[in-house]
């Protein structure tokens, strides 16, 4: 994950007419990162990743079976 020091760095040198790649060499990450963080229209401290979608539980194609068969063990009482 990229530091927001990184990224104000990228755009000090950004603003100071580094091109990109040297801006990533000296960095050492990718130009296409360079160039993500310089184009976005966020400001620096705004970039965030999007959030995941949600894994599906491997249990899940299971859960009436295994509700039932709880259902049954529980005590008749």
């Amino acid at each position: 994950m990229m530091t927001l020091e990184t990224r104000v760095e990228m755009s000090v040198l950004h603003r100071q007419g580094m091109s990109i790649r040297a801006i990533a060499r000296q960095l050492s990450c990718s130009r296409e990162t360079v160039r993500r963080y310089i184009r976005s229209p966020l400001p620096v401290a705004d970039i965030r990743y999007k959030p995941r979608a949600p894994s599906p539980c491997k249990l899940a194609p299971f859960k009436p079976y295994i509700l039932e068969r709880v259902a049954a063990a529980r005590p008749q009482g």
